[in-house]
């Protein structure tokens, strides 16, 4: 039976940090506050989007206005702003051949209809995919490991490998008990992705295959 690679979206199979940042600044902006500069805004990626607007807007808002905020960015990314969006050097080719060994999903922090207008977007095909699962198909998102929890339900396999950008990606894997391999085509240094002990770390998805192989030739 195949086994399971749960993958982050962004910045480990996608890059769309410009669609995220105009959309969520345009959002914010719509109620009244204050837009963040890309800096800050990269900072925040791969946090649970309630807490990512926290800390853009300031804590201590009512929760209702957190809400709007996230379902106005939603609106907008998956219309006006969609096209802002590529795939990674490598990464098309490295699922299509781990594919053919491996049950493959998504798990991320983006709406499942995100995911899917994303990957449209970026030229990967969403079909690759065995199980596409996002924050609204769970009750708390990463760093829970209920994403990944879930995309093991919906294909009946045990996952080997969580890939993620993010120290997020990180801690959802150990808590759900999955190897994780660390990218660096996110905003996260190698040493501060070292400080939270992934099993392994590559430069991007693009290396994943190769690694794999080596992985399965261990005596």
């Amino acid at each position: 039976m195949k086994k399971l690679i749960c993958f982050d979206l962004d910045n480990t199979l996608i890059n769309s940090d410009v669609s995220h940042f105009f959309t969520y600044n345009k959002a914010i902006k719509h109620y009244g506050f204050r837009s963040v500069s890309f800096l800050k805004f990269l900072s925040l990626m791969g946090m649970p989007k309630e807490q990512m607007v926290r800390e853009m807007v300031g804590q201590g808002k009512d929760e209702e206005i957190y809400y709007k905020i996230n379902k106005l960015q939603f609106k907008l990314i998956t219309t006006k702003y969609k096209f802002f969006t590529w795939r990674l050097f490598g990464a098309k080719k490295a699922l299509k051949k781990l594919k053919k060994n491996y049950k493959l999903a998504v798990t991320s922090n983006c709406a499942h209809k995100t995911i899917i207008n994303l990957l449209k977007n970026a030229g990967i095909d969403y079909k690759l995919f065995d199980a596409i699962v996002g924050d609204d198909d769970v009750k708390v998102p990463k760093p829970s490991p209920n994403e990944i929890k879930k995309a093991v339900r919906i294909t009946k396999t045990k996952a080997s490998y969580v890939v993620g950008d993010s120290i997020y990606d990180i801690m959802a894997a150990k808590r759900a008990k999955v190897k994780i391999i660390s990218v660096l085509t996110g905003h996260t240094s190698r040493k501060v992705l070292k400080e939270k002990k992934p099993d392994y770390i590559i430069k991007s998805v693009r290396y994943l295959p190769k690694l794999l192989e080596m992985i399965n030739n261990e005596p």
